[in-house]
């Protein structure tokens, strides 16, 4: 993001950002300027590029929304696991028919959840998974009904957590 701006490509109003725009409109190509900055972090980073289906994107985004959430009830920023649930099906569109993302997240496998989240985190790197703990994933440690860091995830995906 930091490239893109550098080349004062700021969006419409500049006439580019991610894409090229001609007379305000979105151009339906990728933009060549944008595929390199992106190849090159690639290599300065060691990513190898893949093909992703909708299906691995849709996945990872919600992996991501999960662990947020679980973040934001170990931060005490909400109480209860519910609130979030509610905040990203009215406010942000989240699909109510899924209940949204703590809800969806009570309905998977937890072990089977918790490894492909801390898998996401050893392949991003900490900028995007950046408060993953070990005792977050521990199911039976509940002692307490106020979250704290160590228990994030599971405090999150717990009756605990206000659901």
């Amino acid at each position: 993001m930091d490239c893109l701006c550098e080349a004062d490509r700021l969006g419409r109003k500049t006439g580019a950002g991610y894409y090229t725009y001609v007379e305000s409109k979105q151009q339906p190509a990728t933009d060549a300027v944008v595929r390199h900055i992106i190849e090159d972090a690639s290599q300065r980073r060691r990513i190898q590029r893949q093909a992703l289906s909708s299906a691995t994107i849709q996945r990872r985004a919600l992996l991501a929304i999960v662990n947020e959430a679980a973040c934001l009830m170990a931060e005490g920023v909400t109480n209860r696991a519910s609130d979030i649930d509610v905040l990203l099906v009215h406010g942000y569109g989240f699909p109510r028919w899924d209940g949204g993302p703590v809800f969806w997240a009570r309905q998977q496998n937890h072990e089977a959840l918790t490894q492909e989240i801390r898998d996401m985190a050893r392949q991003c790197g900490a900028g995007f998974f950046w408060q993953i703990s070990r005792s977050c994933f521990k199911r039976n440690d509940l002692a307490s009904t106020a979250p704290r860091p160590s228990l994030c995830l599971t405090y999150c995906l717990s009756n605990a957590g206000g659901l």
